[in-house]
């Protein structure tokens, strides 16, 4: 009768509207009703490793640890808050923050950072390096809050390589995807955010608002974003700030100030190498690339007319998207680092749209045709087409082609596999992929 439930055990129940599933056993396991709530107060963990530096970061392994850089001092009293908000930290493992749903009656996650104290004490003003892990799953409903996201308010901080995904965030005012608003020389560098963001003012994929001489760089949004009025694609809002090599493919939906990439620009800002293509929907001051701008420099910026549907812009140049996706027009793209910085896509891994050149890590491109098997002295030697772009293969086999069970048996650099034959028949499978060998 407890999670998870037997296929004889609670038959016809409705599971939609009326009952809820309990698979983190907040009713010991056992069906709890629709409208019940479960207040779970979360665990914090010391990271085990690192002491804060810039030399020696806390590692970061688990949501536990995670909640230990958010926790109030009530929960976490030494370091205090403003120690943990000061410090450095790299991840070192994916987290799953998918039970953050139940926290605090349903309220979810803490961010980290907040603006409670003018005197910057409470602002992150460290440094957070996700070294390509992920955040999965985080949930916050505060709908009453302002800055929200799984940073709050970054003060002068590095954010990097973290990817913030399958999340949905609801907040008041300056509520992202990543982090709500940063200010005073924060950079944002190589980070991606997949999700739902929600909020009614400064609401935008990766960051509510951009503010201060801060820069987003080498970034991504593939979110579906709402609110009431300056709401973007990557950005809500931005002021005396920098944009580069980024790009949204998220759809934004609000009132005012409405913008593919960004809302609305409050000017002296430099946007250079970006482009969106997700919908824009909204009533005023609404534009495929950015609802408003004043005063601010845009070079070689361009959205997506057709799948926006938005055939004007406050700034950025209007593409269809024959021209936007591979093989690029020559008026679109114009001086973008092909080499360094940005992918062409002409597996159409991303629809066809450029990506950024640190997302080649591990993309599998199409299965290898023409396999063909040989079998001598006791081996078995697997043969395939070379796949363009492809720079590594991984083998996989098993012993049933219809199970999930697939094992990783190599990853080669060459279109050529073998191993000893075992006494049991194999299925094999060859994914190529974009992932460089060491």
């Amino acid at each position: 009768m407890t999670y998870p439930y037997a296929s004889n055990t609670y038959v016809g129940w409705d599971f939609v509207d009326t009952w809820q599933e309990d698979p983190l056993y907040l009713n010991d396991g056992y069906p709890y009703l629709e409208w019940q709530t479960f207040e779970i107060y979360p665990e914090a963990e010391a990271p085990t490793a690192g002491d804060g530096t810039p030399s020696n970061p806390y590692e970061i392994s688990s949501l536990e640890n995670l909640y230990w850089i958010a926790a109030s001092e009530d929960v976490v009293p030494d370091p205090d808050q403003a120690t943990r908000w000061s410090s450095h930290y790299i991840q070192i493992a994916d987290i799953d923050a998918s039970s953050t749903s139940g926290w605090f009656a349903g309220q979810g996650w803490t961010p980290i950072g907040d603006n409670s104290d003018i005197s910057n004490e409470t602002r992150f003003t460290g440094t957070y390096d996700g070294q390509d892990y992920t955040i999965n799953g985080l949930f916050i409903n505060r709908p009453d809050m302002d800055h929200v996201g799984l940073f709050g308010y970054a003060s002068g901080s590095l954010l990097e390589n973290i990817g913030t995904i399958d999340f949905n965030i609801n907040g008041h005012y300056y509520v992202g995807g990543l982090v709500g608003m940063t200010e005073s020389y924060t950079l944002i560098s190589n980070c991606f955010s997949d999700g739902i963001v929600n909020g009614d003012y400064y609401v935008g994929g990766l960051v509510g608002a951009h503010t201060f001489h801060s820069t987003v760089s080498n970034s991504f949004s593939s979110c579906n974003v709402s609110g009431y009025s300056e709401v973007g694609g990557l950005s809500g809002r931005t002021a005396q700030s920098t944009h580069s090599n980024s790009y949204s493919i998220s759809s934004v939906g609000g009132n005012s100030y409405v913008g593919g990439f960004i809302g609305r620009d409050l000017g002296y800002c430099t946007i250079v190498n970006c482009y969106s293509k997700g919908s824009v929907n909204g009533i005023s001051w609404v534009g495929g690339f950015i609802g408003h701008q004043f005063g601010t420099t845009f070079t070689n910026c361009y959205w997506d007319m057709e799948t926006s549907g938005q055939p004007s812009s406050a700034a950025g140049e209007g593409r269809t998207t024959e021209e936007m996706t591979y093989t690029y027009a020559a008026n679109t793209y114009v001086d973008w680092d092909f080499i360094n910085t940005w992918k062409a896509d002409p597996q159409y891994l991303n629809d066809g749209y450029p990506y950024l050149h640190w997302q080649d890590s591990g993309i599998e491109l199409l299965t290898p045709e023409n396999l063909i098997t040989n079998i001598a002295d006791g081996y078995i030697y697997l043969h395939w087409e070379a796949v363009e772009n492809a720079n590594s293969y991984k083998v996989y086999a098993c012993y049933d082609p219809y199970s999930e069970d697939w094992q990783l048996l190599d990853v080669v650099h060459e279109p050529i596999f073998s191993e000893s034959i075992s006494g049991a028949m194999k299925f094999y499978r060859i994914v190529a992929s974009t992932e460089t060998m060491e």
